[in-house]
């Protein structure tokens, strides 16, 4: 009986590891899902006026585009992050100074 008792308590504490792991798999990925703080996100859905918006990947726009600048000299392309609505799916992605956000991030990490 002592063998079963003891492969039984083994059996146990190899699924007390598996979970252990399982749950700092989810604190990371939990922690990964959270916003950044202070970063910005549209406040709603411009079509449904939902207020769950989820990143979406990027995309880029002319620099004049955002700054509403019609002069040459402002043709430069910056990434702009995109969002999706849970409600209805509609794309979004910031508009004015806030767009500015993730170019300059970048900007800032690379000359670190």
């Amino acid at each position: 009986m002592r063998a079963g008792g003891t492969e039984r308590r083994d059996r146990v504490n190899d699924l007390r590891a598996i979970i252990a792991e399982q749950r700092r798999t989810i604190r990371r990925l939990e922690a990964a899902l959270k916003k950044q703080p202070g970063e910005p996100v549209p406040a709603r859905c411009a079509r449904c006026g939902c207020e769950k918006l989820y990143k979406n990947g990027m995309t880029s726009i002319h620099l004049k585009r955002i700054l509403n600048i019609d002069r040459n000299g402002f043709e430069y392309r910056i990434p702009v992050q995109k969002f999706v609505c849970v409600n209805c799916g509609a794309g979004a992605h910031l508009k004015g100074p806030p767009a500015l956000y993730h170019w300059i991030v970048r900007i800032a990490g690379e000359r670190k």
